[in-house]
């Protein structure tokens, strides 16, 4: 099935997968739009379009961290002092800081 067809929910969790995988790779406080476009094969207003703000984008990207309880993620965002981040629970805060 092309990108382009996908229904808007499963464009949403591409676009999210493909955005968690770019903070990986570059850095949460680093990853960009351009970066996420180019993981999910599509153009980067797209991505603005289901996050209209990089403030949202990584909002949901460390939410989904923190479902997912991805340590190298959570672990920049209490180094970034990132609100989401620094919310979570201290057993969370204490393997993310000790996976370093």
């Amino acid at each position: 099935m092309s990108t382009n067809r996908l229904p808007p929910k499963e464009r949403k969790k591409l676009l999210l997968d493909a955005a968690t995988a770019a903070a990986i790779e570059h850095g949460y406080g680093r990853f960009t739009r351009e970066h996420v476009a180019q993981r999910a094969e599509v153009g980067p207003s797209l991505v603005n379009k289901y996050f209209t703000t990089m403030a949202l984008l990584r909002r949901a990207v460390m939410g989904a961290a923190i479902r997912d309880e991805n340590l190298s993620i959570i672990r920049e965002g209490i180094v970034l002092r990132d609100p989401r981040a620094m919310k979570v629970g201290d057993e969370l805060k204490k393997k993310a800081m000790a996976d370093a």
